[in-house]
């Protein structure tokens, strides 16, 4: 079935990622797509568990563009992969990096509306019950009142207007490849989470 996916990898060796991502965003995958470095050790759970909360949003928003507002849907056709032979294959991919709790990570993405998303200021729904702001992982969106794909596409209307004026498209599904590297000595790391 269409669906967003979150997909765990805890390699026991060391890992060809260049290799790994070209195959990845140069696929036949019709997902946005972003593969994270995670290198805490012992693993820590706070990027794992926070990116299925806002990966469904970036989906939402963009599943509300294509249903509602008449936005190109984006393909991965044979067609489209002959004619995408080289980086960055047809997509719009960038780097986000940061720590989290003392330990490097490192996102490799073509997620749409993101970086505006973690940059915008807080609008009155803003929720400060919750420790999390981007010191302490990717992107807060409670932190930032971003509590609806509705309440995000109010911050992101400009860009969504500029989207929409080059008829760029969107997918309507996201997957997320998380890989923690607390492993790759080949000796399995203690997790108190699994």
């Amino acid at each position: 079935a269409e669906r967003n996916r979150i997909i765990y990898l805890r390699p026991m060796q060391q890992v060809d990622t260049l290799t790994l991502e070209q195959k990845i965003f140069s696929g036949p995958y019709p997902y946005h797509i972003c593969v994270i470095h995670e290198f805490s050790n012992p693993p820590n759970v706070r990027n794992k568990v926070r990116i299925r909360s806002w990966m469904d949003t970036i989906a939402n928003i963009n599943q509300e563009l294509i249903k509602y507002e008449f936005f190109p849907e984006a393909t991965r056709t044979e067609d489209d992969l002959k004619k995408y032979t080289r980086y960055p294959w047809g997509r719009d991919i960038y780097t986000l990096e940061g720590v989290v709790d003392g330990a490097p990570y490192s996102m490799i993405t073509d997620f749409p509306w993101l970086r505006s998303l973690r940059t915008a200021d807080p609008n009155g729904y803003a929720r400060y019950d919750f420790e999390d702001d981007e010191k302490t992982t990717i992107y807060a969106p409670r932190r930032k009142g971003q509590l609806s794909a509705d309440i995000c596409m109010e911050t992101i209307g400009e860009e969504i207007s500029e989207f929409r004026q080059i008829k760029k498209g969107v997918f309507q599904r996201v997957v997320a490849i998380f890989i923690h590297y607390c492993d790759v000595n080949g000796e399995p790391v203690e997790d108190d989470y699994i």
